[in-house]
């Protein structure tokens, strides 16, 4: 603001203008996106705050166009300090917004374990009762096989003394 030059006090309030615009744009947008009623609150105070610190500011700049560059302690003295409200409110919002970032990755860590265990867990379930199912089923085949066989060995030995083999299948066997 302390210049004396006109086109630079004109560029210069132009720029703080349109980032001011940018600010409020995009604390609307972060407002519409927070879930959170009480960060929700904070922003809303937030916004508050810096439309009143951009009256102040305007106005100071306003009164030291009309000084036409000569009265920049008045305008100094009008906006010092007003930007506390809005920065502390801001660091309140960010430090709600982290916690609340921190809180949902640690619940999303703690779904990620429990899937991890419940998938381990039913793999480890369904690996077993596999086992049993292929055990049970390569017992009852070849069991009736063995005893076939072992009959068929001691025949082919010359062992006719054997008992009758008796199966109760239906099948090859």
């Amino acid at each position: 603001i302390r210049g004396s030059d006109p086109a630079s006090l004109e560029k210069y309030s132009s720029e703080f203008s349109s980032l001011g615009t940018k600010v409020d744009e995009s604390a609307a947008t972060l407002q519409n996106s927070i879930s959170n009623s009480e960060i929700r609150d904070k922003m809303r105070e937030f916004q508050q705050a810096h439309k009143q610190l951009g009256e102040k500011y305007g106005s100071a700049l306003t009164g030291f166009r009309e000084s036409k560059g000569r009265d920049f302690e008045t305008a100094d003295k009008a906006v010092k300090g007003q930007d506390r409200a809005p920065t502390d409110l801001i660091d309140k919002v960010v430090d709600g917004l982290q916690k609340t970032s921190a809180a949902r990755q640690t619940h999303i860590a703690e779904s990620a374990a429990s899937a991890r265990h419940t998938t381990i867990t039913g793999i480890a379930v369904a690996t077993l009762v596999t086992l049993f199912v292929a055990t049970y089923l390569s017992r009852r085949i070849t069991r009736p096989i063995l005893i076939v066989l072992a009959r068929a060995e001691a025949i082919a030995q010359g062992d006719l003394t054997g008992n009758e083999i008796v199966t109760a299948s239906r099948d090859e066997v």
